[in-house]
Formats: C-alpha cells, sequence, structure tokens
C-alpha cells in the first residue's frame, strides 16, 4: 500500500460517517488551524497525534469534536484528518505558507 499523497478529511455527525476526501495541504492546514483559534464552548476536543502508517512511515492525525449545537445542520461533527508528515516538510520548504505542527 502506498502512502497517500495529500492530507485525507473524514467527516461523522451524528452518527453517520463520510467515507474520506483528499484535501490540498494548504485547506487541510486552514481547517485545522480554523478549528484550534476557537473556544472551548465551540471545539469540544482537538487532539493531534503522530503515528506511523503500515510502511512506517510518520502520519499526523488530527481530531476535533465540535461542540453540538455549533453547526446548524448536525448536531455532533466529528472530523479526522490524516496528514502525512513527509506532505508537510514538503510543503513548508517550498512555501512561504506559516506552517507550525504541534504534536
Amino acid at each position: 500500500m502506498s502512502q497517500p499523497l495529500a492530507p485525507i478529511k473524514y467527516l461523522q455527525w451524528d452518527g453517520t460517517s463520510c467515507a474520506g476526501r483528499p484535501l490540498a495541504v494548504r485547506a487541510a492546514l486552514s481547517q485545522i488551524r480554523q478549528a484550534v483559534r476557537q473556544p472551548n464552548t465551540v471545539v469540544d476536543s482537538l487532539q493531534i497525534h503522530t503515528v506511523t502508517d503500515r510502511t512506517g512511515a510518520e502520519l499526523q492525525v488530527i481530531y476535533v469534536h465540535w461542540a453540538s449545537g455549533f453547526w446548524s445542520n448536525a448536531g455532533d461533527l466529528t472530523e479526522i484528518y490524516e496528514v502525512p508528515a513527509a506532505v508537510l516538510r514538503d510543503f513548508a520548504r517550498a512555501s512561504t505558507y506559516p506552517l507550525t505542527v504541534t504534536v
């Protein structure tokens, strides 16, 4: 199995899961930063984990649980991002976009 070349975002709302979809690195980082900047009344939980995939490649898994009632069309919303660390490093080298990864 090859390493994903782009971040993948998974959604779960009100018990319904959505298949993962690839995102551009810039879009994934923007969405994660948006969640980080929210007060505790908006984001119940935000966790960042460093893991390895089946090939041993480093992967950042970011878990965001939004507070119930924040989104008008979903009572319970969870976002999970899988971001290959190599993709983050390549993006940081090639871009002037500010990048900070907290583990």
